[in-house]
Protein backbone atom coordinates (compact mmCIF):
# COMPACT_ATOMS: atom_id res chain seq x y z
CA UNK A 1 0.00 0.00 0.00
CA UNK A 2 1.40 3.40 -1.04
CA UNK A 3 1.25 6.90 0.34
CA UNK A 4 -2.30 8.03 1.22
CA UNK A 5 -1.80 11.63 2.40
CA UNK A 6 0.70 14.18 1.15
CA UNK A 7 0.99 17.52 2.94
CA UNK A 8 3.09 20.07 1.05
CA UNK A 9 1.56 23.13 2.70
CA UNK A 10 3.71 26.15 3.52
CA UNK A 11 6.57 25.36 1.15
CA UNK A 12 6.55 28.41 -1.18
CA UNK A 13 5.68 26.13 -4.11
CA UNK A 14 4.82 28.19 -7.18
CA UNK A 15 4.71 25.58 -9.93
CA UNK A 16 4.29 21.82 -10.22
CA UNK A 17 5.87 19.95 -13.11
CA UNK A 18 3.90 17.57 -15.29
CA UNK A 19 3.90 14.07 -13.83
CA UNK A 20 5.07 15.08 -10.35
CA UNK A 21 2.33 12.99 -8.73
CA UNK A 22 2.01 10.30 -11.41
CA UNK A 23 3.42 7.49 -9.25
CA UNK A 24 1.28 8.25 -6.20
CA UNK A 25 -1.54 5.95 -7.26
CA UNK A 26 -2.87 5.40 -3.73
CA UNK A 27 -2.98 9.07 -2.75
CA UNK A 28 -6.38 10.12 -1.36
CA UNK A 29 -5.50 13.53 0.11
CA UNK A 30 -3.24 16.28 -1.28
CA UNK A 31 -2.60 19.48 0.66
CA UNK A 32 -0.94 22.30 -1.29
CA UNK A 33 -2.28 25.13 0.87
CA UNK A 34 -0.19 28.15 1.94
CA UNK A 35 2.04 28.15 -1.14
CA UNK A 36 2.51 30.54 -4.08
CA UNK A 37 0.60 28.69 -6.80
CA UNK A 38 -1.00 31.07 -9.32
CA UNK A 39 -2.45 28.67 -11.92
CA UNK A 40 -3.91 25.16 -11.79
CA UNK A 41 -3.25 23.74 -15.25
CA UNK A 42 -4.11 20.55 -17.09
CA UNK A 43 -0.86 18.73 -16.31
CA UNK A 44 -0.27 19.54 -12.63
CA UNK A 45 -2.46 16.82 -11.15
CA UNK A 46 -1.93 13.99 -13.63
CA UNK A 47 -1.99 10.61 -11.93
CA UNK A 48 -4.28 11.63 -9.07
CA UNK A 49 -7.44 10.04 -10.46
CA UNK A 50 -8.27 8.42 -7.11
CA UNK A 51 -7.59 11.45 -4.94
CA UNK A 52 -10.61 12.39 -2.80
CA UNK A 53 -9.53 15.63 -1.12
CA UNK A 54 -7.45 18.50 -2.51
CA UNK A 55 -6.57 21.61 -0.57
CA UNK A 56 -5.31 24.74 -2.34
CA UNK A 57 -6.38 27.44 0.12
CA UNK A 58 -4.18 30.49 0.79
CA UNK A 59 -2.32 30.50 -2.52
CA UNK A 60 -2.41 33.13 -5.27
CA UNK A 61 -4.54 31.12 -7.73
CA UNK A 62 -6.00 33.33 -10.45
CA UNK A 63 -6.88 30.71 -13.06
CA UNK A 64 -7.96 27.07 -13.29
CA UNK A 65 -7.71 25.42 -16.70
CA UNK A 66 -10.89 23.56 -17.77
CA UNK A 67 -9.30 20.08 -17.88
CA UNK A 68 -7.41 20.30 -14.58
CA UNK A 69 -9.74 17.89 -12.73
CA UNK A 70 -10.62 15.59 -15.65
CA UNK A 71 -10.64 11.86 -14.81
CA UNK A 72 -10.76 12.45 -11.05
CA UNK A 73 -13.37 9.81 -10.31
CA UNK A 74 -13.03 9.87 -6.53
CA UNK A 75 -12.93 13.63 -5.97
CA UNK A 76 -15.10 14.72 -3.02
CA UNK A 77 -13.55 17.97 -1.74
CA UNK A 78 -11.70 20.83 -3.41
CA UNK A 79 -10.82 23.78 -1.17
CA UNK A 80 -9.86 26.95 -3.06
CA UNK A 81 -10.63 29.46 -0.32
CA UNK A 82 -8.52 32.62 0.01
CA UNK A 83 -7.09 32.86 -3.49
CA UNK A 84 -7.41 35.40 -6.30
CA UNK A 85 -10.00 33.70 -8.49
CA UNK A 86 -12.05 36.25 -10.41
CA UNK A 87 -14.04 33.56 -12.21
CA UNK A 88 -14.20 29.81 -12.58
CA UNK A 89 -15.05 28.42 -16.01
CA UNK A 90 -18.28 26.44 -15.87
CA UNK A 91 -16.52 23.42 -17.38
CA UNK A 92 -13.77 23.11 -14.76
CA UNK A 93 -15.74 20.58 -12.73
CA UNK A 94 -18.31 19.47 -15.33
CA UNK A 95 -15.61 17.54 -17.13
CA UNK A 96 -14.65 15.42 -14.15
CA UNK A 97 -15.57 11.79 -14.36
CA UNK A 98 -17.71 11.97 -11.25
CA UNK A 99 -20.62 9.60 -11.20
CA UNK A 100 -24.07 11.23 -11.13
CA UNK A 101 -24.49 10.09 -7.51
CA UNK A 102 -21.27 11.78 -6.39
CA UNK A 103 -21.30 15.00 -4.43
CA UNK A 104 -18.43 17.45 -4.73
CA UNK A 105 -17.77 19.93 -1.93
CA UNK A 106 -16.25 22.99 -3.61
CA UNK A 107 -15.05 25.77 -1.31
CA UNK A 108 -14.54 29.16 -2.99
CA UNK A 109 -14.97 31.73 -0.23
CA UNK A 110 -12.67 34.75 0.06
CA UNK A 111 -11.83 35.05 -3.63
CA UNK A 112 -12.57 37.92 -5.99
CA UNK A 113 -15.34 36.10 -7.88
CA UNK A 114 -17.53 38.28 -10.08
Amino acid sequence: MGLKTLNLSGNAISDIDKGTFSRLLDLTELNLSYNNITILNNDMLLGLEGCEKMYFQHNQIKQIYPLTFVEMVGLKTVDLTVNKLGEVDENVFNKTSLSPQSKLLLKLSNNTLR
